[in-house]
């Protein structure tokens, strides 16, 4: 609950933050001459994931997890707005076994329906978005041999700082946090240690635009 209220106050900054920035934007004349071609259909973006789980959960007291995958593609719905998808892969190495049994290690995978808000730089080279999305987490979890499966849905809120450095390519750097809600069975003492994580994940990596 603690985590889903923490979302709820992001999304709360994140449309202040919105409506802030349509004033500033609505400033911007016809007269402007950028360097690049801004009316992209979409952005792909690739990098890497340097996950942190924090909080009360057994992913964030059990588990060490490494560097991860990251890659997004967005479409443009209109001038300051994308729509696309996000998938992320990491991977955890269980360091403490307590609620945990004879769990080795688990590969993690979280897939969002991202939105997307362009707050500044529409017309510049330097350009800083924030996202949210609602989507899918997995564990495909390992003992010994034997594999299976938890999964639950899970939350994102983020921003991303962008520099474009052509018409078709340029770096970024993001924040971002994730909720995870797992569907586990476990008995009531336990359930909110395994039902729920946490993960803070700066990403960076390279940002391709769509003429």
């Amino acid at each position: 609950m603690d985590s889903f209220l923490n979302f709820k106050e992001l999304l709360v900054l994140y449309i202040l933050a919105v409506a802030l920035s349509v004033g500033a934007q609505e400033k911007e004349t016809k007269d402007e001459k950028p360097a690049y071609y801004y009316d992209v259909l979409g952005k792909v973006k690739a990098g890497l994931v340097f996950p942190s789980a924090y909080g009360d959960n057994f992913l964030a007291q059990n588990y060490d997890i490494r560097t991860g995958v990251h890659l997004d593609a967005m479409v443009k719905i209109d001038k300051v707005r994308d729509l696309g998808v996000q998938i992320q892969g990491i991977q955890g190495v269980v360091t403490n076994n307590d609620n945990l049994g004879l769990l080795e290690s688990s590969t993690i995978t979280s897939a969002f329906l991202v939105l997307g808000h362009t707050l500044l730089g529409r017309k510049n080279d330097l350009e800083f978005n924030a996202n949210i999305g609602l989507g899918y987490i997995d564990f495909r979890n390992r003992v010994g041999l034997r594999r299976f499966n938890d999964s639950g849905t899970a939350l994102m809120a983020g921003a991303e700082l962008s520099y474009r450095l052509s018409n078709a390519f340029g770096i970024f750097i993001a924040a971002q946090s994730q909720w995870g809600f797992l569907r586990i069975d476990a008995a009531e003492s336990v359930r909110g240690f395994l039902r729920n994580t946490r993960v803070f994940q700066p990403i960076f990596g390279i940002k391709f635009y769509i003429l």
